[in-house]
Formats: C-alpha cells, structure tokens, sequence
C-alpha cells in the first residue's frame, strides 16, 4: 500500500487498507495484527455517528478523506513509528 500525492495536491492510494470492527478486536490482536506489522487498519464501530470526524474523515464510499487531512494537516510533522531493522 502506498500513498502518493504529486504538485497539483491529487492524493492516489496504491493496495487496499483492511477494515475491522473495532469492537471484536482486542488490544492484543490490535498489536499482534497491526501495530507490530506497521500494518494500516481502518477500526469501524468505535464512534458516534453524530462525530464531526465521522463526515470529515471520511468520503461518501467510506473510504479515508487523504485530501482532508493533507489539506488540513499537510504541512505537519509527525512521528509515525521508529523502526529498527535486524538482519
């Protein structure tokens, strides 16, 4: 999966991002699964509907709103995960 956004600011998902019920999974599997693998996931089923970020956050087709959060976020520097790599 990989996310590319060129100069004209049009954002294209390469692969598909896994979604799961955020109720059915534990911490546990949430680590095991994803977080361990550096594994993006989409959690469904944690939030109220009436959330702003459940409209923002995502389009019409339920997919991730990458043009939201690049156009208010774009700029911003986060760490995402400090890998170490063992050979």
């Amino acid at each position: 999966m990989g996310i590319i956004i060129n100069n004209n600011k049009n954002i294209k998902i390469k692969g598909e991002i896994e979604k799961v019920n955020g109720k059915e999974l534990s911490y546990s599997e949430f680590v095991d699964r994803y977080m361990d693998k550096n594994k993006p996931v989409v959690l469904t089923g944690l939030m109220d509907h009436h959330w702003r970020a459940c409209t923002d956050w995502v389009t019409s087709n339920e997919k991730p709103n990458l043009q939201f959060f690049f156009n208010h976020f774009g700029s911003s520097k986060v760490q995402v995960l400090k890998l170490l790599l063992l050979n």
